[in-house]
């Protein structure tokens, strides 16, 4: 229940900040503004596309958020699917450093995964 309530907080907030950076500042605002009153011949100038960095920001760690939950997703089929057992029998036989037990590997993946 904690979780589902961490979950709703989070995309409650998630929410609310990429409505507000919509909104935000647009770098060259009052470039453009000078542009068109300015010069009203479509020069290079006044066609400059600038975008909301804030919204770029946002835009850009909700993918990251996404990528993480992928991530985790996918730790949690190979652990339920056994996939750690599989890869702890196959690493005894290796030269090198690796895991040795399941938890090992499960502890690994997700140390990578944050």
């Amino acid at each position: 229940i904690v979780m589902l309530f961490l979950a709703l907080a989070f995309e409650t907030g998630w929410h609310h900040l990429t409505r507000r950076v919509k909104r935000s500042y647009h770098y060259g605002d009052l470039h453009e503004l000078d542009a068109r009153a300015s010069d009203s011949s479509g020069s290079l100038t006044s066609q400059v596309k600038h975008v909301r960095l804030s919204k770029e920001l946002i835009d850009r760690a909700g993918s990251e958020f996404m990528i993480l939950g992928f991530l985790a997703f996918c730790i949690f089929i190979v652990n339920m699917s056994g996939g750690f057992e599989w890869c702890a029998r196959i690493s005894q036989a290796s030269d090198f450093d690796l895991p040795v037990s399941a938890a090992q590997w499960l502890h690994l993946a997700e140390f990578i995964h944050m």
